[in-house]
């Protein structure tokens, strides 16, 4: 409910942008009917190319959500959602947030790896991996993660030939 005036006043702000209108979308469902639009969409996503397919998915992902976050259909769609868009936001928070709420560290510093390994240059690669350090030490409060990220950082950074990057 506190989304919906929200998202009206970002399209109206940005009227062409996709996020906004696939976010609206996804708060205005039949809420009676939540769990058909989920599976429709679901099935309906197959037949797309994957910007499509991601689009869709998202969307049923974000219903899911909000109407039954326990649901293990969620973390099936989100990794539906990053198999075909690995770099996909609001789909690496949902699912970054279904490990960390399950305690399932490892799993999430893996997830977080592959994203790093699979950033397209160099540099991107550094900046990920400096990323998911501060993630570490200020959403998930573990300094021996993030420790281990910042630790990769450098390396990656070294393994250019560059200077060393500043913190």
């Amino acid at each position: 409910d506190k989304a919906l005036p929200i998202l009206q006043r970002a399209l109206g702000n940005s009227p062409d942008s996709v996020r906004v209108k696939d976010a609206l979308a996804a708060v205005t469902y039949d809420a009676e009917f939540w769990a058909d639009d989920v599976e429709r969409l679901t099935e309906e996503a197959g037949g797309k190319d994957d910007a499509q397919a991601v689009r869709m998915l998202l969307r049923a992902a974000r219903i899911l959500r909000i109407e039954a976050p326990d649901d293990p259909r969620l973390e099936a769609l989100v990794k539906k959602i990053l198999a075909k868009d690995i770099e996909e936001p609001s789909a690496n928070f949902i699912y970054e947030t279904i490990l960390a709420n399950g305690s399932r560290w490892d799993e999430l510093e893996e997830h977080q790896r592959r994203r790093a390994d699979r950033a397209p240059d160099h540099t991107a690669k550094v900046a990920a991996f400096r990323t998911f350090a501060l993630e570490w030490v200020q959403r998930f409060k573990d300094k021996d993660r993030g420790a281990k990220f910042f630790d990769a950082a450098l390396k990656t950074q070294a393994s250019n030939g560059a200077a060393p990057m500043r913190s």
